[in-house]
C-alpha cells in the first residue's frame, strides 16, 4: 500500500493509506481519522483526495472520505450511511448514493 505525505501544523505527517479509516472536512483543516488517532491536517477536503488512492478512498459526502477497505455495513434505508468497522457512522450523500453502489459493486467485485 503507498504512503501520503501531508502537512501538519507542526510538520510533515507520513501515513500508509491504508491506516486511515476516513478524513472530515474542518473549515481550512481536514481531521484525518485512524483506528485509535485523530490528525489536523493543513489542506482542504477536496486537495487532500486527490492525493489519495481512488481505488479505496471514496468521497461519499461533501465533508467526509472513507476508506472502503473500512466499511463493515452499508445502510440504504431509511437514511444512507455507512458503518467502518471501528462502529464511526458516515452519512451518504443523497446525490451519491447510486454511484456508491456502483463503486462498491465493482470494488469488491475483483
Amino acid at each position: 500500500m503507498s504512503k501520503v505525505c501531508l502537512p501538519s501544523n507542526d510538520g510533515l505527517l507520513i501515513f500508509d493509506q491504508a491506516d486511515i479509516y476516513y478524513i472530515v472536512s474542518d473549515d481550512m483543516y481536514s481531521q484525518l481519522h485512524t483506528e485509535s488517532n485523530k490528525y489536523y491536517i493543513k489542506l482542504r477536503l477536496k486537495e487532500l483526495y486527490l492525493m489519495m488512492d481512488h481505488k479505496i478512498f471514496y468521497r461519499l459526502h461533501r465533508s467526509f472520505i472513507i476508506n472502503v477497505d473500512k466499511i463493515a455495513r452499508i445502510n440504504y434505508s431509511p437514511r444512507a450511511f455507512i458503518t467502518l468497522d471501528n462502529d464511526k457512522e458516515i452519512p451518504i450523500a443523497r446525490q451519491k448514493k447510486t454511484a456508491f453502489k456502483e463503486f462498491i459493486i465493482a470494488r469488491f467485485r475483483h
